[in-house]
């Protein structure tokens, strides 16, 4: 009859089922149908074809989500971020409050909820994507659920061989690129297989119609160089001599900027030379080792002379997908899946020190069983765990260049070998991009579980198809990571009129000693439990009513490293007197936030069939999301864990033994109001956020495949500012004309036109006859 359906979309059809003879058969195949008729879900299916024949970027199938009308691949999404991976914008809301899927089982980071799993096109038969009034089976999240479906074997063995290729001589220019610029280097490879077929061992097995296998393997090679361009200081500039930057007039007023000297009561550096003297203190000569980490300018001028310099921007990924099923009779079916990514990044800069580098590996076990009890009664039940870790490392722990920090010779400084942490102190110029170098933002340690365990019931009786189950997801999170944890100084141009040659004396306007890095360790259960019926009320009208309880518990240290201010906000708790890292007892357990027990998200959804192609849709639902982890990893930088002192006294050295107190009044003391510079708080009575949404539309299929549809969907957002204010603004969130669905779409990337050479070779072998 050629009714299409496709994972979790209800889709109807009326007939009367008679006798038929011998001959006549009935076909069920997947695909996926323009319009749904019987629930007012937001969202699309990408059937196989699709996935496998729209022209997505990198052949990554989570960002075939993307092509649906009103979800965006996430402005963080980068495979050499920190975390590394993708993430979508969608339903209103931001990327953290996503849900991404495999196979049902969470592929997410649960730092920020980006993923670095980026299974092929051609290992996934289907890409389903939720966007709002999604029924009750779906919750803990706010925003997109995105689901990947895995391939199956079948009964005849089938395969692909392919290879992707994009290089320089391939691509276009930039836009705006000169006629004389070069175009960005770029030597790109993305090759793989896959093979799926029934297990077959001659003379032994025969799993025709009972066992199935699939597997795959892929490897992504990205070697491409980005242009870059920043200030950095002119061989002159390091030598003392700065008469480019302006010139004292015979009347005494200034054109550009006039040096002054600090070491002569400020009086004007005659023709802006700095002299020798002054160059040859020891705090100059620490500058000068700073200096030799940095290239000299490739063009004349003191502002952008490190000009279009090219550095690698390159990605190393290689994945393989297993899986295999197995059908137990006619009424018992199992798999088990195996997704396995190590990912490799190198994000270079123009001044080759301030690159970042990085892994980002993950692991994926899926486990499934669904059974037919009776011809009314199903249960499904599903069972994953994801891994994920990830480092941020700098370009002395790449090259594992020990003692670099201590061998600039700063007084009091020699972090680097007592701790391991490999790196130098931070340096930022305000007027010299190119010579901010240092430690900031790197030699970060992230590792990542989740386990994920479900189970459906599904009845079916008269007209009403009644589904009630549970979700039970264990999350921690364990994290190291410190901003300028080898210290930092910073050098603004106060004492000489210019940062540069505030820099090339060792003065610094302030600076920041060095902190201990302390993993925080985080867990929580996120639950949730849900019943729903499908009530097919007449034979126009559908009516989709729930209920979803979620139960968020409440997170916990589990390394016992963390503390936060206590109720009055007096003082850190737990307590301690300690005032070292090496001090503190920790106290595993200790409870970071209260118990969270209002979440309960009632579901109604309406279709109406006005015509066998004209449907009406309309719902409304609550639904929540719990807090980020991230927030609470944070809290193992306060006292005496991550005990740092800036100063701001005009006039310090490049020194950490003595520097002048400015800023920090007194010495910090545990338990003490007043002494601390700052700490991290997180209310522990802070509610989940929720929204209210409802969405309203009318949909016409034109022809066999196309529709045209308009909706409108809104909700209203809450946000809780302290344990009893809440913000809850309501947002018109979208109003769409949707004529057809997007079969095709040209690849860019970057502004970059981008040519994609693609050589596969599919291959579809009988079942063998051989019996065991």
């Amino acid at each position: 009859m050629g009714v299409p359906v496709s994972v979790d979309l209800a889709v109807r059809t009326d007939f009367d089922l008679k006798i038929g003879s011998t001959t006549e058969t009935v076909t069920i195949t997947a695909s996926t149908a323009p319009l749904s008729t019987d629930d007012a879900n937001l969202g699309e299916t990408f059937s196989t074809k699709q996935v496998e024949d729209l022209p997505v970027q990198g052949h990554n199938a989570l960002e075939v989500a993307a092509l649906a009308s009103n979800v965006t691949i996430g402005s963080k999404t980068s495979y050499s971020g920190n975390p590394p991976g993708v993430d979508f914008i969608g339903a209103g809301q931001r990327e953290t409050q996503n849900d991404l899927t495999l196979d049902g089982v969470s592929i997410m980071n649960n730092l920020g909820n980006v993923t670095p799993a980026r299974p092929g096109t051609d290992m996934i038969s289907e890409v389903q994507m939720q966007s709002g009034n999604y029924p009750a089976q779906y919750g803990a999240y706010l925003g997109v659920h995105i689901n990947l479906v895995s391939k199956v074997g079948t009964n005849d063995f089938h395969g692909v061989v392919y290879d992707y290729v994009k290089n320089t001589a391939l691509n276009a220019h930039n836009f705006l690129d000169s006629p004389t610029q070069k175009k960005a280097p770029l030597n790109y490879n993305q090759y793989g297989f896959t093979l799926g077929g029934p297990v077959w061992i001659p003379k032994l097995y025969n799993g025709h119609n009972k066992t199935f296998f699939f597997g795959s393997y892929e490897k992504l090679n990205q070697k491409a160089q980005s242009a870059g361009t920043s200030t950095v200081m002119t061989g002159a500039q390091e030598g003392g001599d700065f008469s480019a930057l302006g010139t004292l007039n015979p009347d005494g007023s200034c054109t550009g900027i006039c040096l002054k000297d600090p070491y002569n009561k400020n009086a004007y550096y005659l023709n802006n030379q700095i002299p020798a003297s002054e160059l040859s203190t020891p705090a100059a000569l620490i500058a000068k080792k700073y200096e030799a980490y940095v290239p000299l300018p490739n063009v004349a001028g003191i502002n952008n002379n490190l000009n279009n310099v090219y550095f690698p921007n390159n990605l190393f990924i290689a994945q393989t997908l297993e899986r295999v099923d197995e059908n137990i009779g006619e009424r018992v079916r199992l798999f088990v899946r195996y997704h396995w990514q190590n990912l490799t990044y190198a994000n270079g800069n123009q001044v080759p020190v301030a690159g970042g580098y990085g892994p980002g590996n993950s692991r994926n076990l899926a486990i499934g069983y669904s059974h037919v009890i009776t011809p009314r009664l199903v249960n499904d039940f599903h069972f994953g765990i994801n891994k994920f870790l990830t480092d941020s490392l700098n370009y002395w722990y790449v090259n594992n260049l020990k003692g670099a920090g201590t061998s600039l010779g700063i007084p009091g400084f020699n972090y680097d070998t007592t701790t391991g942490n490999l790196g130098i102190p931070n340096v930022q110029l305000t007027s010299a991009s190119g010579m901010n170098i240092g430690n900031n933002g790197t030699n970060w340690f992230q590792d990542d579980r989740t386990l994920d365990g479900y189970d459906q019931v599904s009845y079916t009786r008269g007209k009403h198809s009644i589904m009630a189950g549970l979700e039970l997801r264990k999350l921690t999170l364990g994290r190291a990571a410190t901003n300028e944890s080898l210290g930092l100084f910073t050098f603004n141009g106060t004492l000489t009129g210019d940062s540069r040659a505030d820099f090339a004396l060792g003065l610094p306007a302030s600076d920041q000693t060095p902190v201990s890095t302390i993993k925080g360790s985080v867990g929580e259960w996120r639950d949730g439990f849900f019943v729903l019926d499908n009530w097919q009320a007449t034979s126009k009208l559908t009516i989709n009513y729930g209920l979803r309880y979620d139960l968020p518990t409440v997170p916990y240290s589990l390394n016992g490293y963390a503390r936060l201010l206590n109720a009055d906000q007096t003082a850190l708790i737990p307590p301690t007197t300690a005032q070292t890292p090496g001090a503190f007892t920790p106290t595993p357990g200790f409870k970071l936030a209260s118990a969270t027990h209002d979440n309960w998200g009632p579901r109604l959804g309406i279709a109406y069939r006005a015509t066998d192609k004209t449907v009406i849709r309309g719902g409304a639902g609550f639904y929540y999301n719990a807090n980020q982890l991230n927030s609470f990893t944070l809290l193992s930088s306060n006292y005496p864990l991550g005990a740092f002192v800036g100063y701001s006294a005009i006039g310090t050295k490049l020194s950490l033994a003595d520097p002048t107190a400015g800023a920090a009044s007194s010495s910090s003391a545990a338990g003490i109001p007043g002494s601390f510079q700052s700490a991290v708080q997180y209310d522990p009575k802070n509610k989940t956020q929720r929204s209210y949404q409802w969405n309203v539309s009318v949909g016409q299929e034109l022809w066999r495949g196309r529709l045209l549809s308009f909706s409108i969907w809104g909700l209203t957002l809450c946000i809780w500012i302290s344990a009893t204010t809440q913000i809850c603004p309501s947002i018109l969130v979208e109003t769409r004309l949707r004529p057809t669905k997007l079969l095709s779409r040209r690849s860019t990337l970057g502004g970059q036109t981008s040519s994609l050479v693609r050589s596969a070779i599919s291959i579809t072998l009988p079942t063998p006859t051989t019996t065991a």
